[in-house]
């Protein structure tokens, strides 16, 4: 796992050696970031299920201005921690190590919001839903910001979630990328 671009363009990440962790491809990443590349610069973003924190770190390496990761699992929190630590100043992120629908919760009542969410779940639930919902209702996304949902292929998501309509589905293998804009 590596960034793929940006000032750490080629720099490892590190990851644990355990199921608890589907990084996202190379192949997958490139086409979500094609995608997003005029959104990045300057932006805010919220990475749930931050596993090693590859997508948000992304962000940072290609001009963004902070990243909110949440990630509750210790063994991967410790990887996203160190990963955060080598790359990034501390000013330029934030680790939440709680669940996912509490950090919404408590980052919707610090009246954060964000231009760019990731979504990227463990595949086979149906966390990618109840997270679209939650963070409609929470207000987390600033208006015509940009939701990024990893998912399994099989999986369908909603043209709709309250404000949020989704723009682009692609699918790669058995990785589904799924994009909402709000507005």
């Amino acid at each position: 796992m590596r960034i793929i671009s940006g000032i750490w363009k080629g720099r490892r990440l590190i990851s644990p050696q355990s199921m608890d962790v589907r990084p996202t491809s190379d192949k997958v990443k490139e086409a979500v970031f094609n995608i997003i590349r005029t959104r990045i610069e300057g932006s805010r973003a919220l990475d749930l299920f931050a596993g090693t924190g590859s997508l948000g770190l992304e962000i940072l390496s290609r001009g963004g201005n902070k990243v909110v990761f949440v990630e509750n699992n210790p063994h991967v929190f410790r990887a996203l921690k160190m990963n955060c630590g080598n790359l990034a100043s501390s000013e330029q992120y934030e680790i939440i190590p709680k669940d996912s629908f509490e950090a919404i919760k408590m980052l919707s009542l610090r009246d954060e919001s964000f231009d760019l969410v990731f979504v990227d779940p463990p595949y086979k639930s149906d966390l990618q839903s109840k997270s679209l919902i939650e963070i409609a209702c929470a207000n987390l996304l600033v208006r015509q910001g940009i939701v990024v949902v990893e998912h399994d292929s099989i999986d369908i998501q909603p043209d709709i979630v309250q404000d949020m309509v989704k723009i682009y589905e692609r699918r790669h293998g058995n990785t589904c990328v799924t994009l909402y804009k709000r507005g």
